[in-house]
């Protein structure tokens, strides 16, 4: 039987290109190895490439009579059946497989399950205030489960990490927070946990919803994902009929405050988080990802099993897949934001780590608005997709940096990114429009598809200039 290591192979960015490769990849080369050592095996590395003899996703989406597109995604990734065609197709790489997955889209996981095709399936687990962030793991194999279930992490650690990062908050200035209030937290538009039969729910849809539970408290705070397009008009629309607040501080700083009781959000893990800090939490369409709770052992529902560090060793690998492989224990053990770093993503935990957060300070003192009136401005203005070239280059040093990620990027910069770009600025290696152009082309900038006039003639001239 093949090994295959793949992931949601079917997703594409707006201009219809793989958006996943990457992440498969990132999870392939963290685990290539000790699979191959533990089950004796090679492993393949499956990515939607049609050029190198890869999944055709094109060919996917045309054989069940769909464009590739973000919206034909959301249409097939919670999909019960496909066409016969298409599943045709889907089998010729999947058939006679052991699938271990990174966050496996739906319509992936009923097709295995139609053809008892084995997966094992990862996802980042919705609590990601621990030292390091870790997975989630299900399996349609019965026997696996029970095998994950030894490497079960208890939800103990999740209740004194969260306490240990109150104790921290407590000794900061506390959040001016009304007393007996509610947040209500938002996501991006196409956060696959807002997908349900063929449909990406908005936060627009919930207002009533959350303006009735808000109703009971004495203020709602609204914290939005900082990558959301929607984010002013969610805002505006909950301002009509509740007494609501923008807010922009770090999510674990918020939830940390005794006067927040309650987090509300459509799906996102920040309820599941909400818990472990003393909060009530309602998910509006339901949880991030279904996990399997402390007291449950039940196959049944397909559960995401919490694993901390286990999946590092080849005597993991080795349990799970019953292999006669090297079953080798070393494992380098959890914690100092190894993944997190991998990643480079901190889902916020760097307001928590002090060595994290030191490399942001720069950033944070040039990109937090001073009220909620200049929150929303902030917020319009990385929303826009049009812009002159003026409004931006008009600013200087680390304000210039922070608006040209604004702008090409419609976020915050990264750590690494604001000190390369500003060294690079303030040694006159790269002019204001070689940054702004850089961003604008880079993969990420492409994806939003800012556009900024005179842009073009300006390089145009400075390249002239330098000639």
């Amino acid at each position: 039987m093949k090994i295959i290591i793949t992931g949601d192979i079917l997703r594409p960015s707006p201009d219809g290109t793989p958006n996943q490769n990457n992440n498969i990849r990132w999870f392939y080369h963290l685990f290539n190895w000790q699979i191959t050592r533990a089950a004796d095996s090679p492993v393949q590395l499956l990515l939607w490439d049609e050029v190198n003899g890869g999944f055709d996703g094109k060919k996917f989406y045309a054989l069940n009579g769909l464009e590739v597109s973000p919206e034909s995604w959301v249409t097939l990734f919670d999909a019960k059946e496909v066409e016969n065609p298409s599943e045709d197709y889907f089998l010729k790489f999947f058939s006679d497989s052991l699938v271990i997955g990174f966050e496996l889209p739906e319509v992936f996981i009923n097709i295995f399950q139609k053809h008892a095709i084995t997966y094992i399936d990862f996802a980042i687990h919705p609590i990601r205030f621990l030292d390091d962030v870790f997975f989630g793991v299900r399996t349609n194999n019965k026997r696996i489960f029970g095998d994950l279930l030894k490497y079960r992490t208890s939800e103990d650690l999740y209740y004194i990490q969260a306490n240990i990062h109150k104790a921290t908050v407590s000794r900061m200035p506390e959040l001016k927070l009304e007393p007996n209030s509610c947040l209500f937290v938002g996501q991006t538009e196409l956060d696959r946990s807002l997908i349900e039969n063929g449909r990406a729910f908005k936060a627009i849809s919930f207002i009533d919803e959350i303006n009735k539970i808000a109703s009971g408290y004495s203020k709602l705070y609204y914290k939005p994902h900082p990558y959301a397009i929607d984010k002013v008009k969610v805002y505006e629309a909950l301002s009509q009929s509740t007494q609501c607040e923008y807010i922009d501080e770090n999510v674990y700083q918020i939830l940390s405050s005794e006067n927040i009781k309650e987090v509300i959000t459509i799906s996102s893990s920040v309820a599941t988080e909400a818990t472990y800090f003393g909060k009530r939490s309602t998910c509006l369409l339901r949880e991030s990802i279904h996990t399997l709770k402390e007291e449950e052992s039940d196959f049944s529902s397909i559960p995401y099993i919490p694993i901390l560090d286990g999946f590092f060793s080849q005597r993991f690998w080795s349990d799970i897949l019953c292999s006669e492989g090297i079953h080798g224990s070393l494992s380098i053990g959890f914690g100092n934001s190894r993944l997190r770093k991998s990643l480079q993503n901190f889902w916020g935990y760097n307001f928590l780590d002090y060595q994290i957060l030191f490399n942001s300070l720069q950033i944070a003192k040039f990109s937090q608005p001073d009220s909620p009136s200049e929150a929303i401005q902030a917020a319009r203005f990385k929303n826009r997709k049009f812009y002159n070239r003026r409004e931006i280059t008009k600013f200087d040093g680390e304000t210039f940096i922070v608006k040209a990620y604004h702008a090409a990027l419609g976020r915050d910069p990264d750590a690494q990114g604001f000190n390369f770009y500003l060294e690079k600025l303030e040694n006159f290696e790269m002019s204001k429009l070689k940054i702004l152009s850089i961003l604008l082309h880079s993969e990420e900038g492409k994806k939003r598809g800012a556009i900024i006039k005179g842009m073009v003639i300006n390089l145009l001239l400075q390249k002239i200039r330098n000639y």
